[in-house]
């Protein structure tokens, strides 16, 4: 899939950055302060969801990060018992995209399926499923906060723990913020979250910055 999607990542954009507003409204935070946590318990109020771990049968659980489908009226948002806890907390936050984007109906044999391996979507899927990783990224970390946390740590590691990411979506977050919102190239936009890792990051800040 073609990671620099812009029509998804704004569709991404407008719906992440909603769900945060309306996380904060809920706990009376600012956004910047709202984590994943906060999203969950949003959702699960807002939208009649429950978040689940779930152990997938082989040969799935080697395949399949999360899954969204309606069971008796409810949307169950379930995650790999298996992953990693930084991708258990990204997929959570790709499965709810699904859930604000992709309504389902119960029994209709629809149901969305994050996977380990691109090349396993159907081509019919590949928007949607490009429109939940931007949306992911974004939940974990919100356009206020990813501002705050970068300027606050000043270091990339502490900055990805901060969002609760691995360092490949909080490098994933960072290059698609760079090139949608800060008119960077791809090229240009990898180079500078590489030199941000290693240490060398006063391009990185002067840009991410810039208004």
């Amino acid at each position: 899939m073609d990671f620099f999607d812009e029509e998804a990542f704004r569709d991404a954009t407008f719906v992440a950055n909603s769900i945060a507003r309306r996380t904060a409204d809920y706990y009376d935070i600012e956004v910047k302060d709202v984590k994943n946590f906060h999203i969950k318990e949003f959702v699960e109020n807002d939208k009649l969801a429950i978040y689940a771990e779930h152990y997938f049968k082989p040969p799935l659980d080697k395949l399949m990060l999360g899954s969204t489908q309606k069971v008796e009226g409810i949307i169950v948002l379930a995650v790999n018992a298996l992953s990693m806890v930084e991708r258990k907390f990204f997929s959570e936050m790709h499965e709810t995209i699904h859930a604000y984007c992709d309504p389902i109906k119960e029994n209709d044999g629809r149901a969305f399926s994050d996977l380990l391996l691109e090349e396993g979507y159907l081509p019919e899927d590949e928007y949607i499923e490009k429109r939940a990783n931007f949306g992911a990224g974004i939940l974990m970390a919100n356009d206020e906060a990813l501002i705050y946390g970068i300027n606050k740590f000043r270091n990339f590691l502490h900055t990805a723990n901060f969002f609760f990411m691995s360092k490949g979506a909080y490098k994933n977050r960072l290059r698609a913020f760079l090139v949608f919102e800060r008119d960077c190239t791809p090229q240009y936009a990898f180079q500078l979250v590489h030199k941000y890792e290693i240490g060398y990051g006063v391009e990185f800040y002067k840009i991410i910055n810039m208004k």
